[in-house]
């Protein structure tokens, strides 16, 4: 059986980025052992154990240190001399220029030395479910060369798919987002056995497009419109309860943003703010039984849609390309809030089409996965 090496720092207080990489993490679990890179926080290491049977193959290396340096002293030597590893997986997720360009030249100049270090000790590198770019000129240098030292760069849409192959980037291959492993996975969302009663909408929105603080150029556009959907919702699909919540925790600041806005437009509204950052477990009850979810957040709208909620999408879309880019790889375009359009709430063709393609892409990763795990 294949070992297969896995960083455990995985980003706080982000559940989608929680989601997707437990999700890949169990799923590789089904077909090899899986060896985490240090100790990873509780919430991460709960959701991987959680109903799996194959709890068992996952293992820690933690040099039950307080001092980074020596964890990761134990870690090397761990990786170099003690077990024979065939593959690493890096986190997936966005990686783009940073607001500091100092730090993304950093970042990519990790990566080519982990990556000559690897190749040294004969340790295939994969990068699964990730988007790329856009960089200024010297990161995409390096990114080039971050590629080519790759064995496998799983791209996450056709857009950015087609601007890497212009580019001529190496090794880069076009796969869905890692949380369509979430459509009828056995254990974290089995088909109900009852129908579920759904009412209220949720909003979860994100402030900005770049960083953590409320970019207002952005988010009073994307406020507005909001409250136009929310207005079409209330008056065409009978809703009189609105929750708003976050699953990441730069998105507190967003939501009460929002919800005092909401207050004074729609004064007959139950209006319910959920303040506090949500768990899977918390997350997956919410928008399982909301009627509808406006979001501008990838991993809400996938979240949401893959437990059979219709999500609508509110965004700049010409800037916001990742979800935008994704969403029509997805033909539901028809999603995106447009203020010139009017929406057939219960029109189902749309989360009819979603489910179509939310299985076709689970057993995409899935056979993709296990091809790699069995090598």
């Amino acid at each position: 059986m294949n070992k297969i090496l896995y960083p455990s720092r995985i980003i706080k207080g982000n559940l989608g980025d929680v989601l997707i990489n437990v999700l890949l993490i169990r799923e590789l679990l089904n077909h090899s052992e899986v060896y985490l890179k240090g100790k990873p926080r509780a919430e991460v290491y709960d959701l991987i154990v959680q109903n799996n049977p194959d709890k068992n193959k996952l293992n820690i290396i933690d040099s039950n240190s307080k001092s980074l340096f020596l964890e990761k002293l134990k870690i090397f030597s761990n990786i170099a001399f003690k077990n024979k590893y065939r593959i690493v997986f890096d986190t997936p997720g966005h990686v783009t220029e940073k607001k500091k360009h100092l730090k993304t030249l950093l970042k990519a100049i990790s990566d080519i030395v982990k990556a000559d270090i690897y190749h040294l000790l004969n340790i295939k590198i994969y990068k699964f479910g990730i988007t790329l770019g856009p960089f200024k000129n010297d990161s995409w240098f390096l990114y080039k060369k971050v590629c080519k030292k790759t064995d496998h760069v799983m791209l996450r849409d056709k857009r950015n798919y087609e601007q890497l192959k212009t580019r001529k980037l190496k090794n880069i291959h076009l796969g869905p987002d890692l949380a369509f492993l979430l459509y009828r996975h056995p254990q974290l969302n089995p088909i109900p056995e009852t129908k579920i009663e759904k009412e209220g909408v949720v909003i979860s929105l994100r402030g900005s497009l770049i960083g953590k603080k409320i970019e207002h150029n952005y988010f009073d556009t994307v406020v507005s419109n909001t409250i136009s959907l929310v207005s079409q919702i209330v008056s065409e699909a009978q809703i009189n309860v609105v929750k708003l919540s976050y699953q990441v925790d730069c998105d507190r600041e967003p939501a009460m943003v929002l919800f005092d806005k909401l207050k004074i437009v729609f004064p007959s509204i139950e209006l319910i703010f959920i303040d506090h950052i949500l768990n899977f477990d918390q997350a997956s009850e919410l928008y399982r039984n909301s009627k509808f979810v406006i979001t501008n957040r990838l991993h809400v709208f996938l979240f949401a849609m893959i437990l059979n909620t219709k999500s609508y999408v509110v965004t700049d879309i010409v800037k916001h390309q990742k979800l935008i880019a994704i969403i029509n790889d997805l033909e539901l375009s028809s999603l995106v809030y447009s203020p010139e359009l009017r929406y057939s709430f219960q029109d189902p063709s749309q989360m009819e089409l979603f489910a179509k393609h939310a299985d076709i892409n689970a057993r995409t990763l899935r056979e993709s996965i296990k091809t790699i795990a069995t090598l």
